[in-house]
């Protein structure tokens, strides 16, 4: 599976056209001549999960889309500040959410179930 990966098109960055383009010009292109590979395909390990995928490159107004009450949690990155996440959670708790974070160990996605702290 590895091997697939590494060949892949949408995993390897061309030197060539980096250098031709700015930084930002590039990974945007790349980003978006790859987006259903990055955005919309899933493992096998996830084929049960329902879920809707929203994926907006530049936005200069606000933001918003009805959701009803499809939403049933929210998944922080690993990135994520604890203020953010804090923000997000503040905002949202009257909803009954589950809230989980991302955290990278030794390579290997994991969750963190700590979201009480947040609250």
């Amino acid at each position: 599976m590895i091997d697939e990966i590494q060949l892949e098109q949408a995993f390897i960055v061309n030197v060539d056209s980096l250098e031709e383009s700015r930084a930002d010009d590039y990974a945007l292109n790349h980003l978006r001549k790859f987006e259903k590979r990055f955005y919309f395909e899933k493992s096998t390990d996830w084929r049960n999960e329902d879920e809707f995928r929203f994926v907006v490159f530049d936005c200069a107004d606000e933001l918003y889309f009805e959701y009803k009450h499809s939403l049933s949690g929210i998944m922080f990155g690993a990135d994520c500040t604890d203020e953010d996440i804090s923000k997000v959670c503040s905002l949202t708790k009257h909803l009954g959410l589950q809230y989980q974070q991302l955290k990278w160990r030794n390579c290997t996605p994991w969750f963190d179930f700590g979201r009480t702290k947040w609250l």
